[in-house]
């Protein structure tokens, strides 16, 4: 063998000390070989990542608290009311300690809102869901809490905390995803930091205002349950002095992650925003509204732009960017630019709008974030890709009547075939008792006693016949290629996929996926798991609408991710595509198709089995289909027209 190639570091290494040139070369090949990939945030090599930490992070807040939870990344910290998120990667410099101590502060400070119970209340979330101003004040003041019995409770979490305030992420403050500086922080704001982050720089002077008597009110209480109260009345009280003020919402410092109703109360967040939707207009002028916000070349002539900027008093966004953070001084800017006084910002005004000129339609959801695996670099790129799930477009109502009556045989003959599964019917082995012997158990308990040792007992077997322990989730293809005959007939499929399925009782869902960029994928819910079969599924079931293009591999990690929530053992996942994965930019060719099969792996690995029927037609279908997908694992339909009749009878050959 040539010279060894290990560096000093590593020969100083504990594995490698006093090994041989060949053990050690070894050593080094094994960590190449069989080590996890690196991860990246975007093309810097991030620091300490979550997977390094998770499972002692766990058992550290197993031993705090009996709160049932699981710890997933997600950035910034959150939680859903079963999950804690936490950054799947801290930023360089890397710091064992001072980053492990990070973590621990960002995860008990979830766990305790979850542990206190302080998002339970369905009502108060509601509140918070509407009112951005609310939603920060409650937060810093339950923080205010939680920190000062933690660090009471918890001598060694006081240790940390002094570890921690000279990184970045204990200094930084946002309002939702958007930071923005400590420096020139109104002071009303400032004693609701006190003890949470560090401030410095001129205007950040503490002064005696309501703030100061709701955090002394917060730290005087001795119980969860007067913190919640306490905390909700100070936080309207502290909400409205900040409006007649004309202050936005506080930030908060990024440790405390981000408090997310909509994540909680789920389909109610989205239905109060759709109830409020009319006041928004009509769609073309929302359409209008939104070019213009965004500026896109062509999108608007300009006189119109120019008439619309002065019906809605709205300045040019280039100069919103470079206005004050901040209350008055942003006012008198904002009033300035527009010659009106009418565009001073207003009470009730969503935070992006006080912080990057944009109202809530643009940001109404900010999606899931995911890794993406860059087969060039050979490591992920951590959020390097985001999926929003919003309902699926919809439309009349009789489109899937003419549809379903259309098929009405075909549908009779597929719940037909369908009864026979409906219950699993099985042997079961290693039973203690049953009407025979399990010969494999059998023999293993001879062989265990010829050994000398203490035999199993459960050497009989049965037949079961119970419900089979299983869902469904069916990803259909709405990016622009799929428009015209193709998409018709996906459409017939799952109409005709739907109504077998509502004879079978299996808990299904639909969704349609497309997108326009990494940070904007878009996994269209077209029947959740929780909905039953109601007028407004099928208006969404029957009108499928296709654009965009198709980054499979984030789509199929959302989806995964989706499933990987419900309670059965079995999840399937079924991927109706007219070929290959696209989309704009680098994804086209071997990226996106590395990514895709990537993606399936990772979805494999938590259980789920991914199939998928392609409708390509070109030569080059069963390379890559075999590719990500592996053998076995695809239909090829070459004929789009024979698609609604292959997939009940593709899904029935997956499940029997």
């Amino acid at each position: 063998m040539s010279a060894p190639t290990w560096t000093d570091e590593l020969h100083e290494n504990a594995e490698l000390s006093g090994a041989t040139d060949i053990e050690a070369e070894r050593a080094i090949l094994r960590a190449y070989l069989f080590g996890e990939p690196p991860k990246q945030l975007g093309d810097l090599e991030a620091g300490t990542t979550l997977h390094s930490l998770q499972r002692r992070l766990e058992s550290w807040l197993h031993m705090l608290s009996t709160c049932d939870f699981k710890i997933a990344p997600g950035a910034p910290a959150g939680t859903d009311g079963t999950h804690i998120f936490l950054p799947p990667a801290l930023p360089l410099p890397s710091d064992s300690l001072r980053d492990a101590a990070l973590y621990r502060w960002m995860a008990f400070f979830q766990l305790r809102l979850l542990e206190g119970k302080f998002l339970e209340d369905r009502a108060l979330l509601g509140e918070l869901y509407q009112d951005w101003s609310l939603r920060s004040c409650y937060h810093l003041l339950v923080a205010q809490w939680i920190v000062a019995d933690g660090a009471r409770r918890f001598p060694g979490l006081r240790e940390d905390l002094s570890r921690i305030q000279d990184t970045a992420t204990f200094r930084r403050l946002r309002v939702n995803l958007t930071e923005v500086p400590s420096e020139g922080l109104p002071g009303p704001f400032v004693p609701l930091y006190d003890g949470l982050t560090a401030l410095n720089g001129p205007g950040t002077k503490s002064s005696e205002t309501a703030s100061s008597a709701a955090v002394l009110a917060l730290r005087s209480v001795c119980s969860d349950i007067q913190a919640r109260l306490a905390a909700h009345g100070q936080a309207h009280a502290l909400s409205a002095a900040f409006r007649s003020l004309r202050l936005g919402p506080p930030p908060v410092p990024d440790y405390l992650g981000l408090i997310r109703p909509e994540w909680i109360l789920g389909e109610e967040a989205r239905s109060l925003e759709t109830n409020e939707d009319w006041r928004e207009g009509q769609l073309p002028l929302r359409r209008l509204r939104s070019a213009m916000k965004k500026g896109r070349k062509g999108a608007l002539s300009a006189r119109l732009r120019e008439k619309m900027r002065q019906r809605m008093s709205l300045p040019d966004e280039a100069s919103v960017s470079q206005l004050p953070a901040y209350g008055p001084a942003r006012d008198a800017a904002r009033a300035k630019l527009a010659e009106t006084p009418d565009t001073a910002w207003r009470p009730g005004q969503s935070p992006e709008a006080l912080t990057s000129g944009h109202d809530r339609d643009d940001l109404a959801t900010d999606g899931y974030p995911h890794q993406e695996w860059d087969f060039n670099k050979g490591a992920y790129n951590l959020n390097a890709t985001r999926v929003r799930s919003p309902l699926a477009n919809s439309g009349p109502l009789e489109n899937y009547h003419q549809i379903a009556l259309a098929h009405r045989r075909e549908i009779a003959q597929i719940r037909q075939r369908f009864e026979a599964l409906r219950v699993e019917e099985r042997w079961v082995g290693r039973q203690i008792e049953g009407p025979e012997v399990d010969l494999e158990a059998a023999i293993r308990a001879r062989t265990d006693i010829l050994s000398g040792h203490q035999p199993n007992q459960m050497i009989f077997r049965r037949f079961v016949r119970q419900r089979r322990d299983l869902c469904a989730m069916t990803l259909v293809d709405l990016s622009g290629s799929t428009k015209g005959s193709i998409l018709y007939e996906q459409q017939r499929a799952i109409i005709l996929f739907s109504e077998a399925l509502q004879s079978l009782a299996l808990p299904h869902s639909f969704y349609g996926f497309n997108g326009t960029a990494p940070h904007d994928c878009i996994l269209s819910q077209i029947k959740g798991f929780a909905e039953g079969y109601d007028e407004a599924v099928y208006r969404r079931l029957g009108n499928l609408r296709a654009e965009g293009g198709t980054r499979l591999g984030a789509h199929i990690r959302e989806a995964s991710r989706l499933l990987s929530l419900q309670p059965q053992g079995r999840r399937l996942l079924l991927l109706l595509s007219d070929g290959r994965p696209e989309a704009r930019g680098e994804y086209r060719g071997d990226f996106g198709q590395r990514d895709s099969e990537m993606a399936v792996r990772e979805a494999r690995r938590l259980g789920v089995v991914v199939h998928c029927i392609s409708m390509d037609a070109s030569g080059e279908a069963p390379r890559y289909l075999r590719a990500i997908f592996g053998v076995g694992h695809y239909h090829l339909i070459e004929q789009a027209e024979a698609l609604p009749l292959r997939l009940p009878e593709v899904f029935r050959a997956l499940v029997k």
